[in-house]
Order: structure tokens, then sequence, then C-alpha cells
């Protein structure tokens, strides 16, 4: 319980870019990843709710952890509709000219395509806006 409380409010103190640099350098976006391979879904949601990927520093280091991007995207298949919604935005702001081709895959593409045909408005709206924005028709 204690540690869901800690991840939790690391997650709110990462929604404040001011607090980028001190995140980094404690490396808290590793606790982050550490987090979706939890057992306990609570974990994994407050793992894929976090702001700090939006710094590219955290970006880069992210994309660079060995099967870090396979871990963010199991979030997909979530039964927990915010671990989806939240997996889906934290892939939408990885994906940069520099790591396109790693996070771009056929599966991730047709996970996003899928969800673009969902009865969901919110998973509906965030997939078709990933796939506008980051692959061609």
């Amino acid at each position: 319980d204690f540690k869901l409380q800690v991840l939790a409010n690391l997650a709110n103190f990462s929604y404040d870019p001011m607090n980028y640099g001190f995140l980094l350098d404690l490396n808290v976006h590793l606790l982050f990843l550490d987090a979706l391979e939890e057992e306990d879904g609570k974990f994994v949601e407050f793992g894929t709710d976090s702001n700090i990927i939006l710094d590219p520093r955290v970006n880069k280091q992210i994309c660079d952890e060995e099967g870090s991007i396979d871990l963010i995207i199991q979030g997909l298949s979530s039964t927990n509709i915010e671990v989806v919604l939240n997996t889906m935005t934290v892939l939408y702001y990885m994906v940069n000219a520099d790591n396109q081709q790693a996070i771009l895959t056929e599966e991730l593409i047709d996970a996003m395509r899928r969800y673009a045909r969902a009865k969901n408005t919110r998973l509906r709206n965030i997939a078709s806006i990933f796939l506008q924005d980051n692959v061609q028709h």
C-alpha cells in the first residue's frame, strides 16, 4: 500500500515540467517502467499515468532501455480501460523521428486500428489521432 502511494505521488509530481529534471536525476522513469511489471493493476495504472515522457531526455532513456517499448505496448492489452488510454497517450508522446521505427510496429499499428473502431469514444479518438499523426495511409 505504501509503495502504491509513493508511486501515485511520483506520478502526480511528473505532471509538472518543473519537476522533470529532479525526477530524471532520481531515475523515477525507471520506477514507472518497473510498475508495468507488477501484478497489481493499480501499479500498472500509475506506471502509465505520467507526463514525464514529454521530457526528451526521459523519452530517449526509456526507448534505449532494453525491452521497455514492448513493456509499454503490453498496456494496450490491459482489461483496465484507464491503462489502455494512458498507454496510448504515452506511446503517442513517445514517437519521434529517432524512435519511430522501434515503436511503430505492425502489432502496434494493428492494435491502434482496432481501437480506432472501438465503441468507446475515448479509445476511438486517441487511436484515431495516433494513427493520423504517425501512420501514412
